[in-house]
């Protein structure tokens, strides 16, 4: 033992000091290739730059979540995405203080396109639990019109109970609601419902790939993603576009927004016009 004692100490849980650089390097690899992170660019000389900032365009940052456009085609005007700033794979994971940030990304789209007489769908699909090989999560935000927005919950339960394996280890829909009452017994058969009392973040967990939307700020319903093949990541957006009657192509593969500063800065300001964001920008109180 004594003679091994030095190989030892180079092992963590099974890894080399190589396997430890290796993962290092693809940790950096993935984050460089993410379009929602801000980058730490190397000059030439050697010193750090300043961050750079994400692939999207960006409407407003906090100090730990900002409000950015998608890079493709948007699946109507006014959708949106609330983003952590660190490259985290589910809001779940999030610390009190972003989550708190996201809460009133949330609060002022509400307020932004109710004026409209439009109600905000967000929605989270995380499909890769992996800290280092998964995707950097955002909340979708996609306005639909007030009079549609009501049966939104009973197109989405549809859709989930008929989504994934049709038979699974856990309930198709999980109720994350804040339910104050005592928790009523399991439904059975084709209901797939289960109670639950504490909200988004007490009802699902981030260990499994899931999708959650929200019908208020507090919790909606969620669904545990156990085959992504037969789950696939546009669902939100395909439960969207079959009320609107859009086309596939608008969730399927939407075409990529040129990357111009020019346009980018149009988009923002289009947005901005459109839903008359200066009102409801929460995070114009951080500059005072």
């Amino acid at each position: 033992m004594d003679e091994n004692v030095d190989k030892l100490a180079r092992t963590q849980h099974g890894l080399t000091d190589q396997q430890k650089r290796d993962i290092a390097i693809t940790d950096y690899k993935q984050l460089a290739s993410c379009q929602f992170c801000f980058r730490t660019p190397e000059k030439s000389t050697g010193q750090k730059a300043s961050l750079e900032p994400p692939e999207i365009p960006i409407i407003s940052i906090g100090t730990q979540v900002y409000l950015g456009l998608p890079s493709t085609e948007p699946l109507v005007p006014g959708h949106c995405l609330i983003i952590p700033t660190q490259h985290t794979v589910s809001t779940l994971t999030c610390e009190d203080d972003a989550w708190t940030e996201i809460r009133n990304f949330m609060k002022c789209l509400i307020h932004a396109f109710d004026a409209r007489d439009e109600g905000a769908v967000f929605m989270e699909t995380v499909t890769d639990v992996s800290g280092r090989k998964g995707r950097h999560t955002a909340i979708e935000c996609i306005p639909v019109p007030r009079d549609l927005y009501a049966d939104l919950p009973a197109y989405f339960k549809e859709g989930l109970l008929d989504a994934d394996d049709e038979w699974t280890q856990h309930r198709k829909i999980i109720d994350t609601t804040i339910n104050t009452s005592s928790p009523s017994a399991e439904d059975t058969g084709r209901s797939g419902l289960t109670r639950r009392t504490g909200g988004f973040r007490r009802s699902m967990t981030a260990k499994v790939p899931y999708f959650h939307l929200w019908t208020d700020l507090d919790g909606g319903m969620g669904h545990v993603i156990e085959n992504n093949q037969l789950f696939p990541h546009y669902f939100g957006k395909q439960i969207i576009a079959g009320m609107l009657d859009l086309p596939p192509k608008s969730y399927r593969k939407p075409a990529r927004v040129p990357s111009n500063p020019s346009l980018e800065r149009r988009r923002v300001r289009e947005f901005k016009e459109r839903t008359n964001w200066a009102k409801f920008d929460w995070t114009q109180l951080l500059d005072k």
